[in-house]
């Protein structure tokens, strides 16, 4: 009896530590560490030259290495053969992006 009694008792004190220790599970990831697919923004700046003395567009579309979004003009100027063109704003990740 006395024996059943330490063998339940051995039994039960297993159970409670058990099942008292938090189990931790952690996540992989098969992309490569450089590459993200959280929502994510970043600010770019995109120089552009037209040939000749035009009046660039206010606004162009940005779409590189997985971010797209729409750039605005900052500031333009002619430097007597082509238009140099700065336009610049935030553009968003749309899928797997390069960290930087």
């Amino acid at each position: 009896m006395k024996k059943l009694s330490t063998l339940f008792g051995i039994g039960a004190l297993s159970v409670v530590l058990f099942t008292g220790v938090p189990n931790h599970s952690f996540a992989t990831s098969s992309t490569p560490d450089s590459v993200t697919d959280a929502t994510y923004s970043k600010f770019v700046s995109v120089n552009k030259y037209y040939d000749g003395k035009v009046t660039p567009r206010q606004t162009i579309t940005y779409n590189s290495h997985g971010y797209s979004g729409t750039l605005t003009l900052d500031d333009y100027a002619y430097d007597g053969t082509m238009t140099l063109a700065s336009y610049s704003g935030y553009v968003n990740c749309s899928g797997l992006c390069p960290i930087e």
